[in-house]
């Protein structure tokens, strides 16, 4: 019985590292995380929130005389009571944190950082197909389909992958064959599929940048 009531109680203590990982992992371009792997980052997450809380309580107890946190004596003892109050708080800073981890790790700062000293030459995306489209000077580009023999020029609106599988939407469309550069017509959006290794993309134009 003490087994399921402690179980119980770490459910409730680390649902701001729940939330946090499951907002990272709804906004975060990244590659399937495994159940293990999301219960580890939730509970870091946790921790993290826990701690962040502890350093905003201190000076607070300095300036107000507020108690000690209780969330600690939790988890030591059975038969204290769960402190709502301060695993809310917790949770308010975890999505937060939730949302702060999100953008920097779309906008690749760490990376950016490093590539700017020399430090490193990773670009942080999860595959090159990724880093090549999340570029901000590729506007225009050609998709090659060997297998069809067809050609598309357009400017490129979304797109995704996965480890095998690709897709591009593009806009402004206009086809051709891989022998000839006469147009065969051209249409105002085209959705592009295919496996991995079955699209060809070359830069038509690239942005200019000042």
């Amino acid at each position: 019985m003490e087994i399921s009531v402690l179980a119980w109680r770490l459910l409730i203590l680390f649902i701001p590292g729940v939330i946090c990982t499951f907002i990272l992992e709804s906004l975060v371009i990244h590659q399937k995380w495994h159940v293990n792997e999301f219960l580890i980052r939730a509970f870091i997450h946790g921790i993290v929130s826990y701690f962040l809380l502890f350093l905003i309580w201190k000076p607070c107890q300095w300036m107000w005389h507020i108690p000690d946190m209780a969330i600690w004596d939790t988890l030591n003892k059975s038969e204290s009571y769960i402190p709502w109050n301060e695993i809310a708080e917790a949770t308010g800073i975890s999505v937060l944190m939730g949302f702060v981890r999100s953008w920097t790790a779309n906008e690749q700062f760490i990376f950016k950082i490093a590539r700017r000293f020399g430090l490193s030459k990773r670009h942080g995306s999860e595959s090159e197909w990724r880093y090549f489209f999340e570029a901000d000077e590729v506007v225009w580009v050609l998709v090659r389909l060997p297998e069809i023999n067809r050609v598309y020029e357009g400017k490129v609106t979304s797109f995704s992958d996965s480890e095998d599988f690709r897709e591009v939407i593009l806009k402004d469309v206009h086809v051709y064959t891989n022998e000839s550069p006469v147009e065969l017509y051209s249409r105002a959006a085209a959705y592009l599929s295919g496996k991995k290794h079955q699209m060809v993309v070359e830069v038509v134009k690239l942005r200019e940048t000042k």
